[in-house]
């Protein structure tokens, strides 16, 4: 074994030499290349260089900056120029158009000037003066001919009024007076508002009659549905008299408050008992039997206290034996020492023996514990666990529940590498993100076992980083099968990952005073 351990030592120096002799070449390697980098930079820059690698290609990068930029600047500047170059060309085309169109005017001025009896050397003023007056002339006689036309009309109403007017006197049987048809047409009027009104009354009257035909039909038609019912009732319940039917019904007054006691204590026992029914409860109750749970913990406990303290005894042990091979080594009887020194490791070879056993017998007593742990969970903490998993990216695997030394529960949440949490140890973020999952759960629970109510959160996300902040809103889209979620944000980012989510509808609130638009279907 000795002989195995120096030649063990001995590899891992040499290997080590090697490596050390590998890093020296690439060590090498990478000072060639610096100095090439260096000295290509050195013959590319303008004097003075700065010294070291670094300051060279930061000043290389300054210089390409500088000359990106004055190449910018003089595409700029020759795209100004072309852009000039096409605006003269315009410019002239424009100028002859121009040109041409004030020959045309000329030709059009006099024709003007012409039609209006003005000489051609007629100023600007003169042309306006005698347009304004032709204008004045043309509305006077467009109102005189409107005027002259809205007197005929009226004329004709007069005559049409008045022969409607003596026709129907005479189909009334009324002689014809001389008056004016105004009058005829006024007391006509008078007439007929009166005889609207009689008509009006008389409709109302028989409104009233019908009224009180059908409210007493109704009335005889709900007494003999009345005397139907108590009859019925008098039948089921098997009374003669309403006295008994009374008490009958007070009875099924306290069984209905009954029932919903009972409900109310089902519903209790339910949110105490994680969710499970009455009968699972039952069931796990009559198989459990919680002071040999606590005994067998109390001694699974103390059998790890006792194997750890076994443990570091044998670490001294082992230690005290090596320090005493070294020292044999290094004595003069070699053939002495080598003989202690094979005793010494029989001896330790047995305590890494023993000690491998006991290792293992712990991991396995800690597996026990945690097996046990994990079956009595509850749903709430099993889904909870899950939710919290999904929140924080994996980084806190699992939730357990311990007791305190007072019994007080405490809930510790679980690292991927296998460390415990407690809660006061957590961020901000992450006690948030571990209510939100308790608060899931709880709802999943109480939809599963009652009628769904609707979740509205107020900004619940404004702790979250954007990754935990999707995982959530995939967890709310994830509820939102069993119950209704509504979400209210002022952060922009959420309702962007919201979007991206199937089945997700959001609404955007507009400005003060604007019509919002709803999503569409």
């Amino acid at each position: 074994p000795a002989m195995r351990e120096w030649r063990a030592l001995r590899d891992a120096v040499l290997e080590q030499d090697a490596r050390a002799a590998e890093l020296r070449r690439r060590r090498d390697a990478l000072v060639l290349r610096r100095d090439a980098a260096h000295a290509l930079l050195a013959a590319q820059l303008v004097p003075p260089l700065p010294a070291g690698l670094a300051s060279l290609l930061a000043r290389a990068e300054t210089d390409c900056a500088t000359l990106d930029t004055a190449e910018e600047a003089h595409r700029r500047l020759r795209d100004v120029a072309r852009q000039a170059a096409d605006r003269v060309e315009e410019a002239r085309a424009a100028r002859d158009i121009a040109a041409a169109e004030l020959a045309d005017s000329a030709e059009a001025w006099r024709t003007t000037l012409a039609a209006l009896g003005l000489p051609e050397t007629a100023e600007l003023d003169a042309v306006e003066v005698a347009l304004a007056a032709w204008s004045t002339v043309a509305e006077a006689a467009t109102a005189w001919r409107a005027a002259q036309a809205r007197i005929a009309e009226m004329d004709a109403a007069l005559a049409t009024l008045a022969r409607e007017a003596a026709t129907l006197t005479e189909r009334l049987g009324e002689t014809v007076r001389d008056e004016p048809p105004a009058a005829t047409a006024a007391r006509l009027a008078r007439r007929l508002a009166e005889a609207r009104e009689i008509e009006t009354e008389a409709r109302g009257l028989a409104r009233q009659v019908q009224e009180r035909r059908r409210a007493t039909e109704a009335a005889q038609n709900a007494r003999r549905a009345a005397e139907t019912g108590l009859a019925r009732l008098h039948h089921t319940a098997g009374t003669q008299d309403i006295d008994s039917l009374q008490d009958v019904v007070r009875r099924a007054e306290r069984r209905a408050a009954l029932d919903v006691e009972i409900a109310r204590e089902d519903a209790k026992l339910r949110e105490q008992g994680d969710g499970l029914s009455e009968v699972t409860l039952r069931a796990e109750i009559a198989g459990f039997a919680p002071g040999a749970a606590a005994a067998r913990l109390d001694a699974i406990e103390m059998r790890q206290t006792e194997l750890n303290e076994r443990r570091t005894q044998l670490g001294a042990e082992r230690q005290q034996m090596q320090s005493a091979i070294a020292a044999m080594e290094a004595g003069r009887n070699a053939l002495e020492h080598a003989q202690d020194a094979r005793q010494a490791l029989a001896e330790a070879q047995v305590a890494a023996e023993r000690y491998a056993r006991l290792h293992a017998a712990r991991l396995l007593l800690k597996a026990g514990i945690e097996r046990l742990r994990q079956g009595q969970q509850g749903p709430m903490l099993r889904s909870a666990t899950h939710h919290f998993a999904l929140l924080t990216s994996g980084r806190y695997a699992r939730l357990v529940t311990e007791e305190a030394d007072d019994g007080t529960p405490l809930l510790r949440a679980l690292r991927d590498d296998g460390t415990a949490c407690p809660m006061d140890q957590l961020s901000e973020g992450a006690r948030d993100q571990l209510y939100l999952a308790l608060r899931v759960a709880a709802l999943e629970l109480q939809a599963a076992g009652a009628e769904p109510l609707p979740f509205i959160a107020d900004d619940l996300l404004a702790s979250f980083d954007e990754a935990r902040a999707a995982a959530a809103l995939r967890l709310l889209a994830e509820l939102g099968s069993k119950v209704q979620v509504i979400l209210f944000t002022h952060h922009a980012h959420v309702a962007e990952l919201a979007e991206e989510l199937p089945g997700a509808a959001v609404l955007r609130l507009p400005a003060e005073g604007a019509t919002p638009a709803l999503p569409a279907a």
